[in-house]
């Protein structure tokens, strides 16, 4: 766990692992996933059930909200909580797990890189992704384009999964979920707040994590394991999405 915080914002980032928690939410809430999670919750209420959440979604947690999650597998989570003040702008008061546009996206994973690398993570960045936030929460602008539902989010990412070590094209995704190319990108960007090329990256780049963590296969393996053409290539990655070499991380 990482923290950074001013005197209205507070923000914690959660690794991608097994958890289990149930607890009275004393503060409201606002996390960026940014990995696909699933698992079982329940959010205001006793009945539990199965939840799915896809990569780059947001939700609000309000404050005084009864809240019981676990997952087997977790997923790395950036928890925001601001100031009454600051979340007093937002329209929506129930949980949400609506996805975050580019913009929100961009900003979510520059803080991360800044907690990863332990770089001091400015009041006006904070101040930036609290802002993004909100207007992503805020704003409803009705999409043309209709995003994939839950199932086909779940069929995508194991597929992926399963060939990160080929040279996926987006030809070959759109297979997956059968439309054409165009129209496939449209809706996977409308899904996901990111293009499929970004989206394969990230997934090569979080099992090339949990592989440096939790094994000591070379990094030149590991390279190849996730996709990567070489060590030079998957180090570069690192560099410009987290701040820190494979070799950092490692060491860690």
């Amino acid at each position: 766990m990482r923290l950074a915080n001013t005197n209205d914002v507070s923000i914690e980032l959660l690794p991608c692992a097994a958890y289990s928690v149930s607890y009275t939410s004393n503060e409201s809430g606002i996390g960026f996933a940014f990995d696909s999670q699933k698992g079982t919750h329940a959010l205001g209420t006793d009945r539990r059930h199965r939840f799915y959440r896809p990569a780059n979604s947001l939700a609000l947690v309000p404050a005084g909200c009864d809240v019981f999650s676990e997952s087997e597998q977790g997923g790395e989570y950036l928890r925001v909580l601001m100031s009454p003040e600051r979340l007093s702008m937002i329209n929506n008061t129930q949980p949400s797990n609506p996805t975050a546009n580019p913009h929100c996206i961009t900003i979510a994973q520059t803080v991360r890189r800044h907690l990863i690398g332990g770089v001091v993570i400015e009041a006006l960045q904070l101040d930036e992704l609290c802002e993004s936030i909100i207007d992503n929460l805020s704003t409803s602008i009705p999409s043309r384009v209709s995003p994939f539902n839950k199932q086909q989010l779940r069929n995508l990412e194991e597929f992926i999964d399963a060939h990160l070590t080929q040279n996926l094209t987006v030809a070959t995704l759109s297979q997956v979920i059968p439309c054409s190319v165009g129209h496939f990108s449209r809706r996977f960007k409308a899904s996901l707040g990111t293009s499929p090329f970004d989206y394969v990256i990230q997934r090569r780049l979080t099992h090339a994590r949990q592989y440096i963590r939790h094994t000591q296969r070379s990094l030149g393996d590991i390279a190849l394991l996730c996709g990567f053409t070489s060590h030079a290539h998957m180090s570069m990655v690192f560099r410009k999405s987290l701040g820190i070499s494979p070799s950092q991380l490692r060491k860690e």
